[in-house]
């Protein structure tokens, strides 16, 4: 009896060791694929400035609203006149913006026409393309064109 269960305990054993394996094999594919799809993320991380809004460039007077595509989906900017913060999700190059938050301030006519008119753009959004240091957001009768926004130099201490 001692001996069956010492084989037991060994098969056991072993099935369990085959098992950490597979799981441990499993998990790194999972990560190297994980890896390999965030590439587009990464295209995207960064600050892009809008340039035009549905064909209509933005005024040069006001400051232009801005898009912070950073770290685990999160997304954060500048709409005209609030900040604005939310999700992004990327499933290929299907890019879907939100939902937002934003505070709740009141600006200039004009710029709360540009923050309207974005906000309620960025709702359609469904597509995405990177030419260059430019971003196109588009989906269905909405077009919006950023610029990349060049990183800020921190100051050597």
């Amino acid at each position: 009896m001692l001996k069956l269960s010492f084989k037991r305990a060994c098969r056991t054993l072993m099935l369990m060791c085959l098992t950490l394996a597979i799981t441990s094999f499993a998990s790194a594919a999972e990560e190297d694929t994980k890896k390999k799809a965030d590439k587009p993320a990464a295209k995207l991380s960064g600050t892009w400035v809008l340039v035009k809004l549905n064909g209509a460039k933005v005024p040069e007077k006001l400051k232009a609203p801005e898009l912070t595509f950073g770290k685990e989906d999160k997304l954060s900017g500048f709409a005209g006149v609030n900040r604005m913060f939310g999700k992004w999700t990327l499933t290929g190059k299907k890019l879907f913006p939100g939902p937002f938050g934003t505070t709740r301030m009141a600006g200039p006519p004009e710029a709360m026409k540009v923050e309207h008119d974005l906000l309620q753009a960025l709702g359609k959004i469904t597509k995405h393309e990177i030419k260059g240091k430019l971003l196109i957001l588009s989906g269905e009768k909405t077009k919006l064109e950023f610029k990349k926004k060049p990183e800020e130099k921190k100051p050597k201490k």
